[in-house]
């Protein structure tokens, strides 16, 4: 499993690049999304948080482990199968991020 998670951070670095210079109105920096994916035995742990725009700038912390620095963004978060996560390739892998994500998109859009 641990050997998969890196599929999310690379698609995360193609999105940052693709929303780098996007303008979205002088209120909006930042576009967050956070992917979940979390075993059966843990799913009531890792619920997705609320969609939020933060206003100003804002350190958020995961797990004490994991910090950055926000400013004028608005926030999602999204879950990943684990099942589907866990037995799946590269290529579905890449597919489910995308399609979640889309997926995500088209609900904020109601």
């Amino acid at each position: 499993m641990q050997n998969k998670v890196h599929y999310i951070v690379d698609f995360g670095s193609l999105l940052e690049k693709f929303f780098q210079n996007k303008e979205y109105g002088s209120g909006l920096k930042e576009i967050v999304i956070g992917m979940i994916v979390s075993s059966p035995a843990f799913e009531s742990t890792f619920l997705p948080r609320r969609t939020r725009f933060i206003k100003g700038k804002k350190i958020i912390k995961f797990d004490n482990t994991i910090s950055f620095t926000v400013e004028d963004s608005f926030s999602f978060e999204t879950k990943l199968d684990y099942e589907n996560f866990k037995n799946a390739d590269e290529k579905e892998i890449k597919q489910m991020i995308a399609e979640t994500i889309w997926g995500s998109f088209l609900l904020l859009k109601k």
